[in-house]
């Protein structure tokens, strides 16, 4: 499950990541408290949740240590409807160098977050491959300093897709088919009158 607020909205998760059953559950301009009280409906059973909130809060001024505690809650509140379910705690995306050193805070309160919780909470760090050297978002990336375009969302998924791609279903091996028992003349014989062109 892909969770938070436009980002994750605009996402074509399923169309990325074919390999799993993958639900978006963004919802643009969702701040951390609201992305908190609609867990209720947003959370079934799922084995991982790729959490991304906080950017919303930063634009409307919510002080960070707030939006550190309505994270907190959210990841308790997943890790308590759901056992057994991974939470992969992304970092809050690079914008326009002015809130970079806020963020490059925040980003340091959420990975301390991640690793209290371990090993079912695991911080992932976009920057990397979103963030240019001055620590903005790479400007190919957006068109407005804030969403990602295609090239963002490109990069991005790249760097979760060995993660996402671990939850996904195991497929026979071709030793499982080759051991497999041959099957009867008469079930072959049934097979190819099923098969037969009406």
């Amino acid at each position: 499950m892909f969770l938070g607020a436009s980002m994750i909205e605009q996402g074509l998760w399923d169309a990325w990541f074919p390999t799993v059953r993958a639900v978006n559950r963004g919802i643009g301009g969702e701040t951390t408290a609201d992305i908190r009280r609609r867990l209720a409906s947003s959370i079934a059973s799922p084995v991982a949740v790729f959490l991304l909130a906080g950017t919303n809060d930063l634009t409307r001024g919510v002080p960070q240590v707030q939006t550190v505690e309505e994270v907190r809650r959210i990841v308790d509140t997943i890790i308590q409807r759901a056992p057994g379910c991974t939470v992969y705690l992304q970092s809050v995306t690079p914008r326009g160098l002015r809130y970079r050193d806020e963020l490059v805070r925040l980003n340091g309160e959420l990975r301390s977050l991640a690793e209290a919780r371990a090993p079912r909470v695991k911080y992932v760090d976009l920057w990397p491959v979103l963030a240019d050297r001055e620590g903005a978002l790479i400007s190919e990336f957006t068109h407005d300093s804030v969403h990602l375009n295609g090239s963002g969302y490109a990069a991005w998924t790249s760097a979760i897709r060995p993660l996402v791609e671990a939850f996904a279903p195991s497929v026979p091996s071709p030793a499982t088919e080759i051991n497999r028992p041959p099957a009867t003349p008469k079930a072959d014989a049934k097979q190819r009158s099923t098969n037969a062109p009406a």
